[in-house]
């Protein structure tokens, strides 16, 4: 099993596609609200898992919990504005300093 952390900085608030595949139970949060759940095993592939979601202005955690029971645990994501693919306005940064982490729950 693993986790993942990661820290995104959106510029404007914006509708994003958050794109997850993996090849065994899967879970993820936004800001510590849960996006999604899957318990399975299978192939991994492409876009398995894709969810809209707003996001405001700001810092954002997107946590990942992944695992398998019998192969090695894989997994992938993606996240892209909704409206044209990219990933334009918003980038993934490094874990913030406590001082910048105001807006991110």
């Amino acid at each position: 099993h693993g986790a993942l952390e990661a820290w995104v900085e959106t510029a404007k608030t914006q509708e994003s596609t958050l794109i997850l595949s993996s090849n065994g139970p899967i879970r993820a949060w936004i800001d510590g609200k849960e996006l999604m759940s899957w318990d399975g095993e299978r192939a991994i592939r492409p876009w398995q898992h894709a969810h809209k979601v707003l996001l405001n202005k700001g810092l954002h955690r997107i946590t990942v919990h992944f695992g398998h029971r019998e192969a090695t645990p894989r997994f992938s994501l993606r996240l892209i504005d909704t409206k044209d693919g990219t990933l334009k306005t918003s980038k993934f940064v490094a874990r913030p300093q406590a001082a910048r982490l105001s807006g991110a729950r």
